[in-house]
């Protein structure tokens, strides 16, 4: 039955899926502000946080929750806390605002957010605990950062800032270990998610996407109204969610795929905004502000199984007509004879839709044959014709 309120952040901890946010139940559990699933059913951490989870991660065998908490499991936690599979602790005395995001980086817990101390200590938006004790990276930065993440043995944060150890750094900046440094002139705005994909570097936000490969930055489609609040891979393929109702020029509701070229919806998307994302138990799950996805109520969270987009994609009625009829055939024999792109070519109308059936990542005879019984013997092309991708 998901969850009662809004989900802000999710992570994959001891082979179940972490859910944080807003909510105060999962399922039918009471639950606040953090929930487990484990396939089947929702259970709570403890008792939970006294106030909203805004970012989560794993450390040294543990998972972190950061947000606007004050108290985790009844122990008093400044805004970031630890659950070791029984209980909730503290990791020193926490910051002195929120904490909006966490990762991994050369075996330092990082915490990026609005605070100003951490544990105790002046660390400028970010911090990072080595297991015993808070430290400052450089002089931080001078607004808070919003993203974390690690690209090419650099930590890499992103938010609204202008500034990193007192460098000019548009919204976006690298650690290297010792100081901080741009990247390039960043982003023309600011950035509210990070992920790494296709060796490059993916930053999200009031700007779209861009990517940077280590030297220059580069558009991934133009024209967005909105936002990109969170970034995953999943299926080899860069996923992005947020509150746009247009990104890369097209309009489409706040999850879309990027297929190399384009941005592409994944089915009618939500109805609201996307707000975390991650893959669990092969599947892309969303969390967000959103209770409805295409046909479906769905209450904060919701899970795009590869399957499903398999059988959007591999069906053999590239028309899109709910038919397979002789001109299906005609357009599978060309593409197999000819070699042409069938999501590419412009007579495929569907958005999802090619003409390789059985999934193999190329159109040939046996594809042609699926398309020839099909069309013969009248079956529902999405169901039957379509053989579960690898």
């Amino acid at each position: 039955s998901g969850i009662n309120r809004p989900v802000y952040a999710l992570t994959v901890y001891d082979n179940t899926l972490i859910a944080g946010g807003r909510f105060t139940s999962a399922g039918s559990e009471a639950a606040d502000r953090i929930a487990a699933w484990d396939g089947t059913s929702w259970s709570p951490l403890g008792s939970g946080m006294n106030d909203y989870v805004f970012a989560l991660t794993v450390y040294d065998g543990r998972l972190i929750a950061g947000g606007w908490f004050t108290s985790a499991g009844g122990t008093p936690a400044g805004r970031i806390a630890a659950w070791n599979g029984s209980s909730w602790a503290p990791l020193g005395s926490g910051m002195d605002h929120y904490v909006m995001a966490l990762t991994v980086y050369d075996n330092h817990l990082i915490a990026g957010g609005w605070f100003t101390t951490a544990g105790g200590t002046a660390a400028n938006r970010i911090g990072a605990w080595d297991g015993t004790s808070w430290e400052s990276l450089g002089s931080g930065m001078d607004s808070p950062v919003s993203a974390l993440t690690v690209y090419n043995n650099h930590l890499i944060a992103g938010g609204g800032f202008s500034t990193a150890g007192g460098v000019a750094a548009s919204c976006i900046a690298a650690w290297d270990g010792t100081s901080w440094a741009p990247l390039g002139s960043g982003p023309n705005g600011t950035v509210c998610a990070l992920t790494v994909y296709d060796d490059r570097l993916i930053a999200g936000g009031y700007f779209g996407t861009a990517a940077w490969d280590g030297t220059s930055w580069e558009s991934l489609g133009a024209g967005i109204i909105g936002r990109v609040d969170a970034l995953t891979v999943y299926d080899d393929t860069l996923i992005a969610g947020g509150n746009y109702t247009i990104i890369g020029g097209v309009e489409q509701n706040p999850v879309a795929a990027w297929n190399g070229d384009a941005w592409v919806p994944l089915g009618s998307g939500m109805n609201s905004i996307v707000a975390a994302l991650t893959v669990y138990d092969s599947c892309l799950i969303a969390g967000g502000s959103f209770f409805k996805t295409e046909d479906r109520v769905v209450a904060y969270v919701a899970s795009w199984r590869k399957w499903y987009v398999c059988v959007c994609d591999c069906h053999a009625d590239p028309e899109c007509d709910d038919a397979v009829n002789v001109l299906d055939v005609v357009l599978a024999v060309n593409t197999a004879f000819r070699g042409a792109d069938p999501i590419a070519d412009p007579l495929y109308t569907c958005p999802y839709v090619t003409t390789d059936v059985t999934c193999d990542g190329v159109t040939n005879v046996l594809d042609v044959v699926h398309f020839v019984n099909a069309a013969f013997r009248g079956g529902d092309p999405a169901v039957e014709f379509c053989e579960p991708c690898p």
